[in-house]
């Protein structure tokens, strides 16, 4: 959760590393040769920026002095939700820790009360979404394969790689594993 501007600072940076944004070049290539990865992280940068001015903002810390902030919140709200969805991207505020790579646009969906750890990858056409039971917990340096799922109130451990297509609905509670298919199946 961002809650200071060193947070912030820092998972930007982290981030902008991630998508080669962090280079002055990048801006002027992407101003004249607009590519999807940089719009993904122009995603990311904004959603960064939304989560930062919601956690600080007077509505959910109840601090007067924070009410400039519901109007920064806003703001990027309407931005991210804009570019969202153009670029088919739907992820929930404070869902994702930092480090997340998203290598395609279209079709992401991650529940905002999912918790989800720190650089995960995501190849496309993924959701990381709710069952009547509750939202998935996932850990650090889950890769998610071509249209996976991970449905349900679940735990996937550190580590873990999910199969393209693969729809996971029990946890993996082994570090390092491999699961895939339909149901999805420990592999490795």
């Amino acid at each position: 959760m961002i809650k200071t501007k060193n947070d912030l600072k820092r998972c930007l940076q982290i981030e902008a590393e991630l998508y080669n944004a962090n280079h002055w070049y990048s801006s002027i290539r992407a101003w004249f040769i607009p590519s999807v990865s940089t719009q993904i992280y122009k995603y990311i940068r904004l959603l960064r920026f939304t989560e930062y001015y919601h956690n600080n903002s007077f509505h959910k810390s109840g601090v007067k002095k924070n009410i400039l902030n519901d109007l920064f919140y806003l703001y990027y709200l309407r931005r991210k939700s804009k570019l969202g969805a153009k670029l088919g991207l739907e992820v929930g505020l404070n869902a994702v820790d930092v480090g997340m790579l998203i290598y395609h646009a279209g079709y992401l969906v991650v529940n905002y009360e999912a918790r989800i750890g720190k650089n995960v990858r995501f190849h496309g056409c993924n959701c990381v979404g709710n069952s009547t039971s509750g939202v998935p917990t996932i850990g650090n340096n889950v890769e998610f394969g071509v249209g996976s799922s991970v449905i349900g109130e679940i735990t996937i451990a550190d580590d873990v790689k999910i199969g393209a297509g693969a729809v996971v609905t029990k946890s993996v509670l082994e570090s390092g594993s491999v699961v895939a298919g339909v149901p999805a199946k420990l592999i490795k």
